[in-house]
């Protein structure tokens, strides 16, 4: 399987999960919602929270941002604020999906065609892709570095 059908199946599943969730969490009052259950993140909202605040961390860190805690509960009173924000960050999720493969795709294709023109062996062409994955991985943190810096501000 390509890495970029098993990683739209995968986000694809995570997605659906979380809808699922959402659908039963509409059936429950504010008041079950909210009970406190005795766990780490005291209720059914605080639940929901936390997984929207880890996909929010996740994107934050590929984009080269620092995340600092959880999504604030205030900042999400309701249910429906929580399903807002979701859609807004699986939107983000698949749009960052769609560029990292499109990206691998191109570089495995690179490996592929150079691997092929040089007459190279097995183990020459593994060579290649690590080569040109190296320089990939490069490229990709001198641009979250570039963002980075970019929206630090500079102390006089």
């Amino acid at each position: 399987m390509e890495l970029k059908t098993y990683l739209r199946q995968m986000y694809d599943y995570t997605f659906w999960a979380n809808k699922r969730y959402v659908a039963v969490a509409e059936a429950l009052s504010d008041e079950q919602l909210r009970r406190k259950q005795g766990h780490s993140w005291d209720s059914v909202h605080g639940v929901l929270l936390h997984m929207l605040s880890s996909e929010t961390r996740w994107l934050m860190r590929w984009g080269g941002e620092a995340p600092r805690g959880h999504l604030a509960p205030e900042d999400f009173p309701t249910l429906a604020r929580v399903t807002e924000k979701w859609a807004s960050v699986e939107k983000e999720l698949r749009d960052f999906l769609e560029a990292f493969t499109f990206f691998r795709k191109s570089l495995d294709e690179t490996a592929m065609e150079v691997a092929q023109k040089g007459d190279l062996s097995s183990e020459e062409a593994v060579e290649v892709w690590e080569l040109l994955s190296n320089l990939a991985d490069q490229v990709l943190l001198a641009i979250a570095e570039a963002f980075e810096e970019a929206a630090t501000p500079v102390r006089a």
